[in-house]
């Protein structure tokens, strides 16, 4: 059983218009794991959504180096999620479809405070790489200040939709 919350006060341009969906047992109210397979048929099922992300929270280290800085707030974030909240980036782009292929180069979006505390707000960080958790991944872009989907994020990695996984979905 699913249920939908409405989001009236999400910080975006028109946040009235997003919806949650969150798969929740409706006699114990506890939020259910769902698998990536329910997400992808959700996807093709809903007729009336103009377009449905799903995302997996996570903390991670996140720098330019090895030093242990603390962890901040991120999301395994499926591309669609961008076009949801709308605002284009500061630096670069996005992610992408392709980047949530399996095999597909790893790749992160960095937060605004991310990229000015622990990059020295480099212009051209774009391209260039960065750990996080240890992994390094390339820069494709940079959000701009204040942007913090869904909730208070400063770091978006691809979540991969082409395989399962166990992770919470949201809409």
């Amino acid at each position: 059983v699913s249920e939908m919350m409405l989001h009236p006060r999400l910080p975006l341009p028109e946040g009235d218009r997003v919806v949650a969906i969150r798969a929740m047992n409706t006699i114990t109210r506890v939020p259910e794991m769902r698998v990536m397979t329910s997400f992808l048929s959700w996807r093709q099922e809903l007729e009336t959504v103009e377009d449905l992300s799903a995302y997996e929270p996570f903390r991670a280290h996140v720098g330019s180096d090895e030093r242990a800085e603390d962890p901040v707030r991120g999301s395994r974030i499926t591309a669609s999620a961008f076009r949801v909240a709308r605002p284009p980036p500061l630096l670069g782009r996005t992610l992408l479809e392709e980047d949530e292929r399996p095999g597909a180069p790893d790749v992160v979006v960095l937060g605004y405070d991310v990229w000015r505390s622990r990059l020295g707000s480099d212009p051209e960080v774009v391209g260039t790489t960065v750990l996080v958790d240890g992994t390094p991944r390339t820069v494709v872009g940079v959000m701009p200040k204040g942007f913090r989907f869904p909730f208070s994020d400063q770091v978006w990695v691809p979540l991969p939709v082409a395989a399962p996984s166990g992770g919470a979905l949201e809409g």
